[in-house]
């Protein structure tokens, strides 16, 4: 097991500084899902419903620190390039909406109609925004056309996905 007593933290100040988790961390929120999607010759994103995660900030001028850890895999039937890509959105402002910069891709190249599987772990940090509850979704595709991306159990036998959301106290 291990402990942490203190982190070292840089949100936002613009020198380090220390504090104790407590401080800094307000509130989490986490799941486990062993649901998997698959996408083919998929030019637009689909919803992960299973992986969306919802947390209620505190307070509107906090950070959300949000972590996921996946498998994506990808498969062309020849020798051509495959892609399967995750974005996040998030319902803050009253829709789901596309997060700056939040967008990951697995590209395999060569494939010769062999599947390869990526460990994902991907965290964006961004403004809690509203004292309102906020879900953070996932969206998939397969971004190159004509080949096919699975995400999750579907790209991988393991213990599922991983996702956790923190209020980081600002």
């Amino acid at each position: 097991m291990l402990r942490v007593n203190r982190i070292l933290c840089n949100i936002p100040a613009t020198a380090l500084e220390f504090g104790t988790v407590s401080s800094i961390i307000v509130q989490y929120n986490s799941l486990v899902s062993t649901t998997g999607y698959s996408a083919t010759n998929s030019s637009t994103f689909a919803n992960a419903t299973a992986w969306d995660i919802t947390i209620t900030p505190t307070n509107a001028s906090n950070k959300l620190w949000y972590n996921i850890s996946t498998a994506i895999g990808c498969r062309y039937s020849s020798g051509g390039t495959s892609s399967g890509q995750i974005k996040l959105q998030t319902n803050s402002s009253g829709s789901f909406v596309d997060i700056s910069n939040a967008t990951t891709t697995v590209n395999s190249d060569s494939l010769n109609n062999q599947l390869i599987t990526s460990g994902v772990h991907y965290q964006a940090i961004f403004d809690a925004g509203s004292t309102s509850a906020v879900t953070i979704r996932v969206q998939y595709r397969e971004s190159l056309g004509n080949t096919q991306a699975w995400f999750g159990n579907s790209a991988s036998y393991f213990d599922g996905t991983r996702i956790s959301i923190f209020e980081l106290k600002v």
